[in-house]
Parts: C-alpha cells; sequence; structure tokens
C-alpha cells in the first residue's frame, strides 16, 4: 500500500505539517511525486547542535531526510551499499586523500522506531561538500560505517503530513 494510501485510510481528515521537525513515525513525505513514510527518526545533539534525519521507504526503496538549522537546510539522502563504507573508511570517509571533510566531529543519537526507542548512542561523523554542490555524510556507529551520498533540497519541494491523533 502507498504511503498515501496508508493514511487516506483513517476516517479524519489528514494535517498537514508546517516543517519537518514536526515529523513523527508513520508521517508522510512526498518529494518529486513519490510517496514516503517515515520508519525511523534519529535525533542527534552535538553540543549545541541538534539535527534529525529521518529513514523513508516508499515500499520499494530507503531514503534519508537530514533537516539541520531548525529547518533551513533539508538534504535528501541515498544510503550507499556496504561496500561504499568500507572504501570510506579505508579513506578517512574521502573521496580520495585530497577531498577534506567541511565538517567533523562526534554527536550523541537518539533512534526511534516501531522496535522502540534507545537514547545515548555515541556517532562519529564527517560532512563533506562537493564542487558539484552534492554531499556525503559519513558515520561511524557501534555497529559500523554509514554513508549518505546525496544533495539539498528546498524545504517547498517536501509536502509533509502526519495522521491524526488517537482523540482526533
Amino acid at each position: 500500500m502507498a504511503p498515501q494510501e496508508i493514511l487516506a485510510a483513517g476516517a479524519a481528515p489528514r494535517r498537514r505539517l508546517s516543517t519537518p521537525l514536526e515529523l513523527g513515525l508513520e508521517d508522510a513525505v512526498t518529494y518529486q511525486l513519490d510517496d514516503y513514510v517515515v520508519r525511523g527518526i534519529v535525533s542527534y545533539f552535538a553540543g549545541a547542535r541538534e539535527w534529525r534525519t529521518y529513514q523513508l521507504h516508499d515500499g520499494k526503496q530507503e531514503r534519508w531526510l537530514e533537516v539541520r538549522g531548525n529547518g533551513a537546510d533539508v538534504g535528501w539522502y541515498e544510503l550507499q551499499p556496504r561496500s561504499s563504507a568500507e572504501e570510506a573508511e579505508e579513506v578517512d570517509g574521502a573521496e580520495g586523500a585530497a577531498e577534506a571533510p567541511a565538517e567533523a566531529g562526534s554527536a550523541t543519537a537518539g533512534i526511534e522506531s516501531a522496535a522502540g526507542r534507545r537514547d545515548g548512542v555515541f556517532v562519529e561523523y564527517r560532512r563533506y561538500l562537493r564542487p558539484d554542490g552534492s554531499r556525503r555524510v559519513v558515520e561511524r556507529w557501534p555497529d559500523g560505517m554509514r554513508v549518505l551520498d546525496g544533495r539539498t533540497i528546498s524545504r517547498d519541494d517536501l509536502d509533509l503530513w502526519t495522521k491524526p491523533a488517537e482523540s482526533e
């Protein structure tokens, strides 16, 4: 079933969200005419900075929506195969030794999914901005590397919908 069909299945009208920071599990995101359901939320805390990534599924593929700067900086990513993560680890996350990270550090992450919630996960990260405007995020989690490749998108390119509360 498509995400919009899932959301349309209830009797109560769906509510449109004004910012991706309001997204919760099972909410819907439409981007470039494709509908996705939020299956996971990762909240990062690094010093005074906070940001989130949302794991999205459309029934066939997984995408990641990253929201930084109180919603001002929005990125759309694809998870790279395990071989990309291994290559990133070998060259310290860069496309080559000449590419330096635009940002690097560590964060504490909270993960929320249908399986439950886990807080306090330590993550090291590096962000790369390429000359063509594309982005790469390399993260080292306790269970291994994760590499996301993507680009900045406009908040206006997203349609965001939530399920009504149980009391609605």
